[in-house]
This record gives structure tokens, C-alpha cells and sequence, in this order.
């Protein structure tokens, strides 16, 4: 079935987000501690492959640069599934200068899909990390399925949205090569002040003077502009699940559009 990404562009799917890349030249992709490639599924990211389970991945996950300890728990409970719990050195994974944490999901105890999060990292510096991220993707996953232009427009936009929404504003580029595709998701955030309460009573003012205080001490930080903040991450899945979920929003998307003629 042909996939008609043009029409994914804005749809959920382009949200399903998240993490894990290595950008050129940023690290390296293997430490020298661990040699031997995975014989699983295919290799998302450092050495970690689709199909892992958490025993066989746990040699790669602790050869990673920035991680200090990591173990498999919940092994003797078999009402809950198994997971790997991964303690970090004090700037954790570092990629591209931004610090990182690992998550990796699993689907029936095999390793799906690769997940890095930086979050809460300075609004102020998004176009710059942007640039970045997306010139060492491109290098390494040259297939851009999807890649939005994130100019400062775009970005003080999103942080108008998402003042007015108190929400986040997600902005999410899809790279790939034949084998692995990556979502890079930057998840803005603007905070306002807190609401004053006017006349209210005693307590109300003191809860506001204390909650202003500690707006006023956020955006203080990052240059003044603490108040504007954004989450990365990178999300690591095989080009083959990628895809199929591509059909299937596509088939839907499809569906919506023949449902909407009929009720005109």
C-alpha cells in the first residue's frame, strides 16, 4: 500500500513521540566494552535491538557514556512486567550538549522501541538545539519522512498557544534510513503568572504571594526567560513498525475523509 506521508503530516501520529538518537560526532556510538553486535531484530540505537529482552540489553545499556548503574527488577514478580532501572551519572546521557535520560519500552518483554528525554531545558534556546538535532539526524537518517521549518515564528507561537492553552505545543520531525525511523519532539511551554485573587481572604493572598514568588524566581532563570521552556526527545522505532502504524493512521485518515463526502 502506498503511504501517502504528505497527509500524516498533522495528524497524531506525528506527536507519537519521543527519543533516542546519537547525533554525529556527538559521542560515541559504542563503548569499547561491548563488542558484539546484537543477533536480535534491528538495531535502534548503541547497540540496543528490537527483540532484546531486558537481560540480553543490559550489557549495551550499561556501556552507555553517562550511565552509572543498571539492573533488571521486578524479576521474581511475574504479575508485573519486567524493566530495566538505569541510575545516572550527574549529567546524564549527554547528546549534543543537552543532558539525557533513557527509556526503553518494551512490548511482551521485547525491547520495541528506544526512547531519550531532555526535559525542562531553556525555551530560549530552541531553534539552536533544533539545528543541531535535526543537522546530525538528517546525516545519519537522510530519508526525511517529515521536517517542519522551526524558525523563531514558530517558536513564539507555540508559546502563545500554549500560555493561552496551559498546555504544551508539540513539534515533531520524523528522519529515517531503511531500517529505523526517529521522532524528534520539542514540547514548548509558556507559564503565566499565577491568577491574582484579588479582595480574596488571608490564606488566598498568602498562597498567591508565595506561588507569584515562586513564578517570579522561574523566570529568573535562562536570562530572564525562564518562564518559556521546552522538553526534546528522540524516539528510536523500526522502520517496519513505523510504517505500519503510517498505513493504519492513513487507512483511518482515509475513512474520516469518505465518512465526511457521505454526510455532506
Amino acid at each position: 500500500m502506498f503511504i501517502n506521508y504528505n497527509m500524516l503530516k498533522h495528524h497524531p501520529i506525528t506527536s507519537a513521540i519521543a527519543v533516542s538518537l546519537i547525533t554525529a560526532g556527538s559521542v560515541p556510538a559504542y563503548c569499547q566494552t561491548v563488542e558484539a553486535r546484537p543477533t536480535h531484530g534491528v538495531e535502534l540505537w548503541r547497540g540496543l535491538a528490537e527483540g532484546m529482552n531486558p537481560e540480553s540489553l543490559l550489557p549495551y545499556v550499561k556501556a552507555i557514556e553517562g550511565v552509572k548503574r543498571a539492573k533488571v527488577v521486578n524479576v521474581r514478580k511475574p504479575e508485573r512486567p519486567k524493566r530495566v532501572r538505569i541510575t545516572y551519572e550527574a549529567e546524564d546521557i549527554q547528546i549534543g550538549s543537552l543532558p539525557f535520560k533513557l527509556d526503553l519500552r518494551f512490548s511482551d518483554a521485547q525491547l520495541a522501541q528506544v526512547w531519550l528525554a531532555s526535559t525542562n531545558q531553556c525555551g530560549e534556546d530552541t531553534e539552536q538545539i533544533y539545528k543541531n538535532l535535526s543537522a546530525g539526524l538528517v546525516a545519519k537518517y537522510p530519508q526525511v519522512i517529515y521536517e517542519a521549518p522551526l524558525q523563531r515564528g514558530d517558536v513564539l507561537r507555540a508559546y502563545s498557544r500554549s500560555r493561552e492553552s496551559g498546555e504544551r505545543q508539540a513539534i515533531t520531525h520524523i528522519f529515517a534510513n531503511d531500517d529505523v525511523a526517529v521522532l524528534l519532539t520539542f514540547a514548548l511551554l509558556r507559564e503565566g503568572p499565577p491568577p491574582n485573587p484579588g479582595y480574596g481572604n488571608r490564606l488566598a493572598r498568602t498562597l498567591y504571594s508565595y506561588a507569584l514568588g515562586e513564578y517570579r524566581s522561574r523566570k529568573s532563570e535562562c536570562g530572564g526567560t525562564g518562564d518559556r521552556r521546552v522538553d526534546v526527545t528522540l524516539q528510536y522505532m523500526a522502520r517496519a513498525a513505523f510504517d505500519e502504524h503510517a498505513r493504519a493512521t492513513s487507512a483511518e485518515i482515509k475513512e474520516e475523509q469518505e465518512a465526511l463526502v457521505d454526510q455532506l
